[in-house]
Order: C-alpha cells, then sequence, then structure tokens
C-alpha cells in the first residue's frame, strides 16, 4: 500500500510538472482551477491512503 501511495503521488507530480509546461505538450491543457483540483484531489487521496497505512500498521481502526 505504501509503494502504491508513493506511485500516485509521482503520478500526480508528472502530471502537474506537464501542466506547468505549456512548451512540453503539445495537446490542448486544462484550466489552471481544473488542474489545481485534480492535483489537490490525488494528494488527498495519497494522504488518506498513507493514514489508513498507519492505522493497518498499528492495528488500529480508523
Amino acid at each position: 500500500m505504501e509503494r502504491t501511495a508513493l506511485g500516485i503521488w509521482a503520478i500526480s507530480r508528472l502530471i502537474g510538472n506537464g501542466v506547468n509546461a505549456p512548451e512540453a505538450c503539445q495537446k490542448q491543457l486544462l484550466d489552471a482551477w481544473i488542474a489545481s483540483n485534480l492535483m489537490g484531489g490525488t494528494e488527498g487521496l495519497c494522504d488518506h491512503l498513507a493514514d489508513l497505512i498507519g492505522y493497518a500498521l498499528e492495528g488500529d481502526t480508523p
């Protein structure tokens, strides 16, 4: 699960870098607010997954 969280985080960083570098992308870019919301949602998902991993390792329930 931890590797999954790190993988999602890395993908979100790559997407963010691609969105912020229009000269490197030949496709139509998303509006800034859409990209920001997508990035925030992805990072929020990673945070939630990290919390679940912590609970699982400690043997607690959320």
